[in-house]
């Protein structure tokens, strides 16, 4: 099993990259770390996330990782994450 980024899932990593930056380069790291690292445990259970009715037919979950929320599809034997921000964002 494969994880692929979606492009707006890519930007949506630069965009708290970037948001991570003010605070510190250190941080801005360790959060991207833990957000790709924890996306690639979806592999081992990919079923573990909470089905999304609204994206019916296709099988996409959501996820918390510490204080974001990721949306990912499960297509064939590949994950791909759709979407992700921080909980306190305005969505």
């Amino acid at each position: 099993m494969e994880i692929y980024w979606t492009l707006k899932a890519q930007d949506d990593l630069q965009r708290i990259y970037r948001f991570a930056l003010q605070y510190s380069r250190q941080h801005a790291d360790g959060v991207l770390e833990r957000l790709v690292t924890a996306s690639a445990g979806l592999t081992a259970h990919p079923a573990i996330g909470i089905p999304q009715i609204r994206y019916e037919p296709r099988e996409v979950r959501k996820v918390l990782f510490d204080d974001y929320e990721i949306h990912y599809e499960v297509k064939d034997n590949d994950i791909f994450i759709l979407d992700l921000w921080h909980t306190k964002e305005e969505r």
